[in-house]
């Protein structure tokens, strides 16, 4: 059975982090280039938090099946 506690952290933890992605994009248009290479890197640490987060929620959905 799959841990809805931990399901709806996960679930929690992309509604956040879309938010700050967001923020993060409407930024990077009104800065200069050299603060748009700080967000760039940024952004790209977003993206990862974001597949990270994918990643676990499919490893959860998959699991579940096996130990029922």
């Amino acid at each position: 059975m799959i841990n809805r506690d931990r399901v709806l952290k996960l679930l929690s933890d992309f509604k956040e982090w879309q938010i700050d992605f967001k923020e993060c994009l409407d930024s990077i248009d009104i800065c200069d280039d050299s603060i748009k290479k700080i967000l760039y890197h940024s952004v790209r640490a977003y993206f990862l938090d974001f597949h990270i987060l994918c990643k676990d929620y499919i490893s959860i959905s998959l699991s579940s099946p096996n130990r029922e």
